[in-house]
């Protein structure tokens, strides 16, 4: 009695460190792959459909780099599409960036609708693809001292 309970616990002992070792290889599958990239042509602009939190991701959706509601009144302009999926999980991502360029990521599609972002005051421009720019930045100061160097020039407001 004392060998099968003995060699049952010997066993047991066994298997369990078998899968203690196996462990890492499964946290190792967790990131995320691009199975289908689809481009655009031109770098399309997007809106948060609302003030909640969604994130933008690393490449491999290990890391968060940035919140969209830190970016209320932001335009994202995307500029590709992947079909992306991990072990237990797919999505549709866009990689946007935002209109200076220093947040960038790749957010789910759900997070988003198409267009420009309507917080911005001023309204839009476009910028050379073609794809909606917010003026929200533009500072009326500046221009009227750089039409003051050039005397008899007339403002081109749509410009």
């Amino acid at each position: 009695m004392k060998k099968v309970v003995t060699g049952s616990l010997v066993l047991g002992a066994v298997m369990g460190g078998l899968a203690v070792v196996q462990m890492p290889q499964h946290a190792q599958a967790a990131t995320y792959q691009v199975k289908k990239l689809m481009g655009f042509r031109h770098p399309t602009s997007y809106d948060a459909k609302s003030a909640k939190s969604g994130y933008l991701w690393n490449k491999s959706h290990t890391k968060r780099l940035h919140n969209l509601k830190n970016y209320p009144k932001t335009t994202w302009y995307a500029t590709a599409k992947y079909s992306m999926k991990s072990v237990r999980n797919s999505g549709t991502y866009l990689k946007v960036t935002n209109g200076t360029g220093k947040a960038e990521g790749y957010v789910w599609t759900g997070y988003l609708k198409k267009g420009v972002n309507p917080a911005n005051p001023n309204g839009t421009l476009t910028d050379p693809f073609g794809a909606a720019m917010s003026t929200y930045n533009v500072d009326d100061n500046l221009n009227k001292q750089l039409l003051d160097l050039f005397p008899g020039t007339i403002p081109d407001e749509p410009l």
